[in-house]
């Protein structure tokens, strides 16, 4: 018997050429869904419709009836490239019950993005 084995590698090359601009995202498709095990998230779509490519992290701000900032939910950091949309889910199973208003906030480093967001949890 022969054990024959196949490696195969990539590679990746990012470049920015030119003067670097901000990015300019575009929020798009932001709806609460469920998972098979009835988890509530919120799965939002984030469009770089700019000339660069830049890392997005995402955290929601969630405010009760008052107006009163009660939490923040961190999502997690992901690379969005020129002319391409990355989708972004943050677990909503903290919260309890309720309705709630939110602003999603998409941070580059540079530039804070947001969206406001009615919640019914």
């Amino acid at each position: 018997m022969v054990v024959g084995s196949k490696v195969r590698y990539g590679v990746q090359v990012i470049a920015d050429v030119g003067v670097v601009e901000s990015p300019q995202l575009s929020f798009s498709d932001a709806q609460i869904l469920s998972n098979p095990v009835n988890t509530k998230y919120l799965s939002a779509k984030i469009q770089n419709i700019g000339k660069f490519s830049t890392s997005v992290k995402i955290n929601l701000e969630i405010y009760n009836a008052e107006g009163k900032k009660t939490k923040t939910i961190e999502g997690l950091s992901r690379r969005i490239y020129p002319a391409n949309c990355n989708q972004f889910d943050i677990d909503l199973s903290t919260l309890p019950k309720g309705k709630y208003e939110a602003v999603l906030v998409a941070d580059n480093g540079k530039d804070l993005f947001g969206i406001n967001v009615s919640l019914d949890i």
